[in-house]
């Protein structure tokens, strides 16, 4: 038997769900908060109070009261309180099956437009999240073995989506895209593939790497004008 703690009504999984609305709701009140997952699954999953975790996620995210955060804006705010964001979207399972395969997981789990936390089987979420199994997993974030900032790139701003994990998808030979060029990590881990308008080239990996923070760098600060654009 797993260790995840499930319900079964009607044969339909639920899992048991911590409604952080409830939780939270005095604070939640007298800032007249609202699209605050992010705030209530940092303050759920370190343990943090509330109000906490909201200023952290407007220093560290520029979140404006009452409105939701850019992906990749809540992957450099939880970064800096030891998160590691692992991307999903290649596999993208439910998360029913995610928790089958995964029955003691602790960590964040963001799905389409939302983010909520999940001790041991147990949801700390909206009401619902508990029942939306099918719901597709697209990105999880978990503590560093350190539980320290993951880079000394991300540390200094060079780069708000997590290198590691980048590097990682490089590393399996899958190609990132980035403002319409690809990176791909070569076979002997020295070079690095560079292809732009059809045409590549090889470069020494310390080279090439140092192009990808550029372009991240680059892609990063159109994010926030248009962030700021549309707040």
């Amino acid at each position: 038997m797993s260790l995840y703690i499930c319900i079964k009504q009607k044969r339909k999984t639920m899992f048991k769900t911590i409604d952080t609305w409830t939780t939270y709701s005095n604070e939640r009140k007298a800032k007249n908060e609202n699209n605050d997952c992010t705030v209530r699954a940092l303050a759920s999953f370190k343990g943090i109070s509330y109000n906490e975790a909201h200023k952290i996620m407007a220093e560290k995210a520029g979140r404006v009261n009452r409105k939701g955060v850019i992906g990749f804006m809540t992957t450099e705010a939880y970064a800096t309180q030891g998160l590691e964001e692992k991307d999903m979207y290649g596999e993208q399972p439910t998360f029913a099956a995610f928790m089958r395969n995964n029955p003691n997981f602790t960590g964040i789990i963001g799905v389409r437009g939302h983010v909520f936390t999940v001790r041991k089987g147990v949801v700390y979420g909206n009401w619902d999240d508990g029942e939306r199994t099918r719901a597709r997993v697209r990105k999880i974030y978990t503590l560093t073995k350190s539980g320290a900032v993951i880079t000394k790139e991300l540390k200094k701003g060079l780069d708000p989506i997590t290198i590691e994990v980048e590097r990682k998808l490089l590393k399996n030979k899958q190609a990132v895209m980035i403002e319409g060029v690809a990176y791909r990590i070569q076979d002997d881990n020295a070079t690095m593939g560079i292809v732009r308008n059809m045409e590549s080239e090889l470069v020494d990996l310390k080279v090439g790497m140092k192009r990808f923070y550029a372009a991240q760098q680059r892609r990063t600060r159109k994010a926030k004008k248009i962030q700021q654009a549309n707040a």
